[in-house]
């Protein structure tokens, strides 16, 4: 396939997503799926390994949040920090929800799943002037100080994604993609926003958990 077939087919289907509204997606493949094949697919989950019980599973390794740019955004500019703190909180969402079901751990082991997840087709907005100043010319030093608060991610185009594992075998359990929820932004700081999407989040992945184990 040529590299113009290729592009003309993402751009339709990007148009189809588009149309779908915030129903379910079906997906194109991305870099953080890699391939599968729909296998067992539900209204929950995109694939599901024949026969899963997680049962036998008490723990979660839960990996860092991997974040995927919409390489269309027309602003391509990056805030570590805001990637790190949005990241984190994310992380935390997770831990508040699937306690105390779950206890986490940070290393693979017997009854530990292992769960990856991440944000596609994020696009970040052009930052506001948000850094104070001070300079002292005595010293001939400058400090900079960052208002927090308003990172410049923007999710509401914005995928999640997340794979499930056994920790030990890395035997890929069930795959799971939905649109971003999406909740109110009007008068409200982007980490607020951003806040109450990650809380969303987390409580869908409990109720995938949920799902997974009484299966």
């Amino acid at each position: 396939m040529n590299r113009l077939t290729k592009q003309g087919l993402m751009l339709v289907a990007g148009l189809l997503v588009l149309a779908m509204g915030c129903t379910r997606k079906n997906v194109n493949y991305s870099e953080f799926m890699g391939v599968y094949d729909r296998q067992g697919a539900t209204a929950e989950f995109v694939y599901v390994a024949s026969g899963v019980d997680l049962s036998p599973y008490d723990k979660v390794m839960l990996d860092y949040l991997v974040l995927f740019m919409d390489k269309d955004a027309a602003y391509q500019g990056i805030q570590a920090d805001a990637l790190n703190e949005a990241a984190m909180a994310f992380h935390q969402q997770v831990m508040d929800r699937i306690s105390p079901e779950f206890s986490l751990v940070d290393r693979p082991g017997p009854g530990v799943l292992r769960i990856r997840s991440a944000l596609t087709n994020v696009s970040f907005s052009r930052p506001e002037s948000n850094l104070i100043t001070m300079v002292f010319p005595e010293k001939q030093a400058v400090s900079v100080r960052k208002i927090p608060e308003n990172p410049n991610l923007d999710l509401e185009k914005a995928f999640m994604e997340f794979e499930f594992l056994d920790s030990l075998t890395q035997e890929r359990l069930a795959l799971a993609v939905d649109p971003c929820p999406r909740v109110k932004t009007a008068g409200r700081l982007r980490w607020e926003v951003l806040t109450e999407t990650f809380e969303r989040m987390a409580v869908d992945l409990a109720g995938k958990l949920g799902t997974l184990k009484a299966r």
